[in-house]
């Protein structure tokens, strides 16, 4: 399968980053974005015939896709703030002559 220089590159990093091999990283991402690819799939067949149910579709499709988005987002920012505090950085001002 061939793949942009950049599309490479974002793969590798993240498997070095989770241990992974490429394969398993790339195959990993595509089999959560199956059902996606199968809608985009159905729906570039649908215009042929049917224009607007297309359109429809592919509106469907992103919505769903930025609902998935902002609920990733809501369980990563939940995890994070369950997270401890950071210690404060020490105040280099008060170690001015000023």
């Amino acid at each position: 399968m061939p793949l942009e220089e950049r599309t490479r590159k974002a793969i590798e990093r993240l498997s070095e980053a989770t241990g992974d091999s490429m394969g398993k990283t790339a195959g990993m991402y595509l089999n959560e974005l199956a059902p996606q690819i199968e809608a985009i799939a159905e729906a570039i067949e649908k215009i042929k015939t049917d224009p607007h149910a297309s359109a429809a579709g592919l509106h469907l499709l992103l919505a769903q896709a930025q609902r998935d988005a902002l609920e990733a987002q809501v369980d990563m920012f939940e995890t994070v703030s369950k997270w401890p505090a950071r210690p404060a950085k020490p105040d280099d001002s008060s170690d001015s002559d000023t």
